[in-house]
């Protein structure tokens, strides 16, 4: 792998649910127009590294991120279901407190710190193993270049949690509309160079103070 390959990690933007606190695993929910004129600004942002593919999860969301982001940069895409946010199952649509009246006893499992499926979904283990596989088939010996990600909250930390050797400074979660960038130094090991950075931001390392829906 090249001195200066990359890897930016983008989270899409905002949906009508994301909104609304509600949580929205697979669900196909479209982009909110305040989550278009996120993608569109974070299309600009990209535009100084001349990235030269996409791979996105399948998800609505995620899917106009990808081709927003695509058309603009004229680049091509792939699509990974792999790279899908966690899924919540029956959890899908409803916010915090619906559910913590829907499923009091699993909120406390949670709560305490237990993997268990979310509704009747995913464990985080779960998505963890996907995420992996995925990262190992599409960054590997053959990787170079600039490649861009277009994923959901969970992913991205994992992913760059995995890259960094465990070593992410800060476990928050990435906010709506950002992008993560890893650079690939010579001798195997990625640096973080920006965590979450949200388009016009004045701090090249920007993170969230709260934990968004899924």
């Amino acid at each position: 792998m090249a001195a200066e390959n990359r890897l930016i990690l983008v989270r899409h933007g905002a949906s009508e649910w994301s909104n609304q606190g509600r949580y929205q695993g697979h669900q196909p929910v479209p982009l909110s127009p305040l989550g278009l004129e996120q993608v569109y600004a974070l299309t600009e942002e990209l535009r100084q590294y001349s990235p030269e593919r996409i791979v996105s999860s399948d998800l609505q969301r995620a899917r106009q991120t990808a081709e927003i982001i695509a058309k603009h940069l004229m680049l091509e895409i792939h699509y990974d279901a792999r790279l899908r946010e966690l899924d919540c199952g029956n959890w899908a649509g409803l916010t915090e407190k619906q559910i913590e009246v829907l499923d009091p006893k699993a909120v406390v499992e949670l709560r305490s710190g237990r993997d268990i499926p979310r509704g009747s979904g995913e464990r985080m283990a779960d998505l963890i193993v996907r995420t992996r596989a995925a990262l190992a088939d599409w960054v590997n010996d053959n990787f170079s270049g600039i490649l861009i990600f277009v994923a959901h909250a969970y992913v991205i930390r994992e992913i760059t949690q995995t890259l960094l050797g465990g070593n992410l400074p800060n476990k928050k979660l990435p906010s709506l509309g950002s992008y993560t960038l890893l650079n690939y130094k010579t001798g195997g090991k990625w640096i973080l160079e920006g965590y979450g950075v949200v388009p016009n931001s004045s701090s090249s390392l920007t993170t969230v103070n709260w934990l968004p829906t899924f």
